[in-house]
């Protein structure tokens, strides 16, 4: 049998296979929750929150994701409608919303570096804001939705590689966006919606708790994805698995 093998598999030199998963919401109650936890309580250090997303309406209030603190009015989170696409929190939300491609995948990154807080859109730096997320000691997460979805503004499309860093700010200026899947690295709290198979699979770097999320509505994994590849640089693949 090792004979037969090609060596391009054996070097790990063969042409990266597009293999990543994302998840479909569908505008009317779909939507990932995650419990309170600390991990989600990003507050005024450094962190990142990217994800790739396949934006199909410009209905009011297309929440990206959302972070609830104390109360369900101690809101931070990502929003987008027909004048485009804002970050912010409860009564201070950045100044002016900027258009975003629809029907395409995008690639976002919401960054805060202790003195500024950034959003790029595939990779341009689009909106910045010298405010901070809110600082409740733990938080709970949505992605899809606000406040358990009780304000609507259901996100109308599909998302892909939910990532959130916690201590670490990833971007600080202009980059070109990601080519290939996210991976758990240092500071990694979460990463989701990334699984072919299942849109409740989650993994972190084992920094906190391992959060795994309740699927609200009719979420199904999605037959979009962004194209994204994972390079094998070692090993022997066997029908698309490493070993």
């Amino acid at each position: 049998i090792m004979g037969i093998l090609r060596t391009d598999k054996i070097s790990g030199l063969e042409t990266p296979t597009a293999t990543t998963g994302s998840v479909e919401f569908d505008g009317t109650d779909d939507f990932l929750s995650f419990a309170s936890n600390t991990d989600f309580a990003l507050g005024t250090d450094d962190w990142t929150v990217e994800w790739f997303a396949y934006p199909t309406s410009t209905t009011q209030y297309q929440r990206h994701f959302y972070l609830q603190g104390s109360s369900s009015s101690n809101i931070d989170g990502v929003f987008a409608d027909s004048d485009g696409i804002s970050f912010g929190r409860t009564g201070d939300w950045a100044p002016t919303a900027v258009p975003h491609p629809l029907n395409q995948w995008n690639h976002y990154a919401l960054v805060h570096d202790s003195t500024n807080m950034r959003l790029y859109i595939n990779g341009v730096e689009s909106l910045t804001s010298t405010d901070n997320f809110g600082t409740d000691s733990t938080k709970t997460l949505n992605i899809g939705a606000t406040n358990n979805g009780s304000f609507g503004g259901f996100f109308t499309g599909s998302i892909s590689n939910f990532r959130i860093l916690k201590g670490t700010a990833l971007y600080t200026s202009d980059f070109t966006p990601p080519t290939q899947a996210l991976e758990v690295i240092g500071d990694t709290v979460l990463l989701c919606c990334n699984n072919p198979d299942s849109v409740t699979a989650a993994s972190n770097a084992g920094i906190g708790t391992a959060h795994i999320p309740t699927a609200n509505g009719g979420l199904a994994v999605s037959t979009r994805n962004p194209g994204l590849t994972r390079d094998f640089t070692y090993g022997t693949e066997f029908k698309g698995v490493t070993t």
